[in-house]
């Protein structure tokens, strides 16, 4: 194997077993204060290891105060629930969504990988398929 090729697999290694450690230190206030200050676009959605962002390019989510969620879309307007809290020491960010069914695909008690200013970034490992999903908000 080329020594290029080894740096770049043992670079990307590193980084995801970083982002694994990262949820406990994400505090419940820093995500909840971070997902309530504006206006969210999807810049990333992966389910199971299809990329789907291009479902959800129109879409503006604000997560307001007291765990409602309110997704534009165009002139359509949807609703639904979020909270975040510590599971076993790990950040989630739960999203809770009745429809449309695009939006039940981002139904889920989500990991908190990553969260600053203008990113917040999710992981969800299924239990059934052990498949892997991420989901990043930006600004």
């Amino acid at each position: 194997m080329n020594r290029f090729l080894l740096a770049s697999l043992l670079s990307a290694a590193i980084f995801l077993l970083s982002s694994c450690d990262k949820s406990d230190d994400i505090s419940i206030s820093n995500v909840t204060t971070t997902a309530q200050s504006g206006t969210w676009r999807i810049a990333y959605f992966s389910d199971d290891g299809r990329e789907e962002t291009s479902n959800y390019t129109s879409d503006r989510f604000v997560f307001g105060s007291g765990g409602a969620i309110t997704v534009t879309s165009g002139a359509s307007s949807f609703s639904g629930i979020w909270s975040s809290y510590k599971d076993d020491g790990v950040t989630k960010l739960n999203i809770d969504f009745a429809s449309p069914a695009r939006l039940l695909e981002l139904t889920d008690d989500w990991d908190v990988v990553e969260v600053n200013s203008n990113m917040i970034s999710l992981r969800d490992v299924s239990g059934g398929s052990g498949g892997t999903d991420w989901l990043r908000f930006e600004r």
